[in-house]
């Protein structure tokens, strides 16, 4: 077992988007509604990555407004 540091950090929106670990900006945008997978995926300083959190998100389609009378 090697014992090592985490070097770099992002996260994988799981809609083709990685972006970096900043917990000061925790806010993404989703651009197509669907299931989604992010993670969390800390690296080493020798290149071993490791996907430790993963959360499932599920982005919803717009409503569609519609007017009926009778």
């Amino acid at each position: 077992m090697v014992n090592d540091n985490i070097t770099t950090q992002y996260v994988d929106y799981g809609d083709g988007n990685i972006g970096a670990v900043n917990p000061n900006n925790t806010s993404y945008t989703y651009t197509n509604y669907g299931s989604y997978t992010l993670k969390y995926v800390p690296k080493s300083s020798v290149g071993c990555a490791a996907d430790t959190v993963f959360f499932p998100v599920v982005v919803k389609a717009k409503p569609v407004a519609s007017i009926a009378y009778n």
